[in-house]
């Protein structure tokens, strides 16, 4: 019989090990997972800025055509209203500060922490097991 327990206390030994390694894995997963989440929320807001430039910069070229175009029709007719002129310049220099300004949303959600850290608890009392009563 010695040989039955000194087999169950190595196998003991070898689940507790391997347990403290499936812990220590679960944790590192978690953590790994928790990244990766972060990550995607950072590009997916990212990618969100980049479409809002991208929309941004086609008003702008829409405004350009309309521009070189109210300039060609007034210089054919030799007539050069400059107040047409410059309120299309402001629309193009409002959408010039809002480009930029979704830059520098861009270059602060590169650095951005996308995932608050959760406050520590207090650890779980492990559950009570019942034990057998003896029998007199």
């Amino acid at each position: 019989m010695p040989k039955d327990t000194h087999i169950q206390e190595q196998a003991k030994k070898i689940w507790a090990e391997t347990r403290k390694k499936l812990v220590t894995l679960g944790h590192q997963t978690v953590e790994m997972a928790k990244k990766g989440e972060e990550e995607v929320l950072r590009y997916t807001e990212i990618s969100r800025l980049k479409w809002d430039i991208l929309v941004l910069k086609r008003k702008m070229d829409d405004l350009y055509s309309r521009l070189g175009k109210k300039t060609y029709e007034l210089a054919g007719k030799g007539k050069i209203n400059q107040a047409d002129i410059k309120e299309l310049y402001n629309q193009i220099t409002k959408l010039l500060g809002q480009t930029k300004d979704k830059d520098k949303e861009i270059a602060q959600a590169k650095k951005k922490n996308y995932i608050k850290p959760k406050t520590k608890s207090k650890p779980k009392a492990k559950p009570k097991t019942k034990t057998k009563k003896k029998l007199r």
